[in-house]
């Protein structure tokens, strides 16, 4: 007979499992919103320049960048898409300045007791020891258990990203560089391994093969199960810390 301990776990596990498929539901409704907004939109528009004709802000664009993947993103992957989304070159040199910039914004508005709440770019932190990982980067409105990095995580994120890759590369109307996108979609379908012909885009064949390698061996539950747990851990640490992680100093 299970003991009580083996029947904790499988409750935990399915309460993961729902949670995850409760986050899974209202992310794709919130990208099908963000399709119908889109379309509704010029492109000239979705390059996001003000009316002084200047561009959008760089940290603007990191940030639209990250809501469109909806998932942990190193940088180069955020440029990849940022090249392909709105035809902006983001070198690797920008990405030190602009999150110093993010951490020395949020401790001037926490010093000053500011009431102001905005979206901060963030990093990924480890499920083990909230380190940050400088080069992956979040948004701070995602649950803090989407912010964490896993043992599992990096399959698991590099398999949801290309679905939403895919996905995005199926809705070119909102898309200044179309033929970048579709091959940056394709060169992540390529690992799944799936089948790749540059002459035909089988979008929906990669996004289920995706979905079925999720599936596999539980990766995508016991990978949300871990981070789960790993952000009950950290609940307890500071704001600053949760979203940038703690410091060598803080380790123990």
């Amino acid at each position: 007979m299970p003991t009580t301990r083996d029947t904790k776990r499988e409750m935990r596990r399915e309460l993961s499992r729902l949670t995850y498929l409760h986050h899974e539901l209202t992310d794709a409704l919130n990208r099908l919103r963000a399709v119908i907004d889109a379309t509704a939109t010029s492109s000239r528009e979705l390059d996001r320049r003000s009316s002084s004709g200047r561009p959008r802000p760089v940290r603007g664009v990191v940030l639209d960048a990250l809501a469109d993947l909806g998932v942990l993103a190193y940088a180069r992957e955020v440029s990849a898409y940022v090249a392909a989304r709105w035809d902006r070159e983001l070198p690797a040199s920008r990405y030190g300045a602009l999150t110093a910039d993010e951490v020395a914004s949020y401790r001037k508005r926490a010093s000053s007791k500011s009431r102001r709440s905005s979206v901060r770019l963030c990093f990924g932190i480890t499920a083990d020891e909230a380190r940050p990982i400088k080069r992956l980067l979040a948004r701070s409105d995602w649950p803090l258990e989407e912010r964490v990095w896993g043992p599992l995580t990096g399959r698991a994120q590099h398999l949801k990203l290309t679905i939403r890759l895919c996905e995005l590369a199926a809705a070119t109307t909102t898309t200044v560089n179309p033929d970048m996108l579709r091959n940056l979609a394709a060169g992540y379908a390529r690992d799944l391994p799936a089948r790749v012909d540059p002459t035909n885009y089988e979008y929906e064949a990669w996004i289920d093969r995706g979905n079925e390698l999720l599936r596999e061996k539980d990766l995508l539950a016991l990978d949300h199960e871990q981070r789960l747990e790993a952000a009950e851990r950290w609940a307890g640490l500071s704001e600053e810390h949760q979203l940038f992680g703690r410091p060598e100093a803080s380790q123990g």
